[in-house]
């Protein structure tokens, strides 16, 4: 419980980051001259690295999404063996005569 309330305070926090850069680079790009350019390239680059942060947050959050549901398709996965293990099984063989042998 502890992990899953910090892993949402973490993403809340990146989420806010991205907006407030995302803001503060517009504002930038708005009054652009020779002194604010280091300044405005330092944005940028904050936030290419908070987009590449929450990119690889939801990814992981994905795959512990799919880990933990997977298991709902396993009915699914064992009809279709099984269904298929019936179709492939062989239940008699005939020999040249038309004589049927099964096995007991």
């Amino acid at each position: 419980m502890d992990l899953s309330k910090w892993s949402l305070n973490v993403n809340q926090n990146t989420r806010q980051d991205i907006c407030k850069t995302h803001r503060k680079l517009k504002d930038v790009c708005l009054h652009m001259d020779a002194y604010n350019v280091s300044y405005f390239n330092m944005l940028r680059h904050r936030l290419d690295k908070l987009l590449i942060n929450d990119d690889i947050f939801w990814k992981q959050c994905a795959k512990m999404f799919w880990y933990c549901d997977r298991d709902l398709n396993t009915k699914f996965f064992h009809a279709a063996t099984t269904t298929r293990r019936n179709l492939n099984r062989i239940k008699h063989l005939e020999d040249e005569n038309g004589v049927e042998c099964r096995s007991a």
